[in-house]
């Protein structure tokens, strides 16, 4: 198979949509593109996850899940006495 490589687009503020194409060229200087091969790429740039949330939204998610839990616990006991 052949060689793997890489780039980077750069960083650009949020909603913006960023379109992109890929070239290809060999050693005999033949290109391509991903344009001429029907492939279109893009991308909607989101706000990233504030990771300063993940805290607090794990703790209210555990709450509701222990909450409910204990409600359908409470349920069963109570239906069997």
């Amino acid at each position: 198979m052949g060689d793997f490589y890489n780039g980077t687009i750069p960083q650009f503020p949020y909603g913006t949509t960023v379109s992109y194409k890929i070239i290809v060229e060999n050693r005999a200087n033949n290109t391509v593109t991903s344009e001429e091969l029907g492939q279109e790429f893009q991308y909607y740039v989101v706000p990233e996850f504030q990771v300063w949330l993940v805290l607090p939204m794990f703790m209210m998610t555990s709450l509701v899940v222990v909450a409910v839990f204990k409600k359908r616990k409470f349920r069963s006991v109570s239906m069997l006495g």
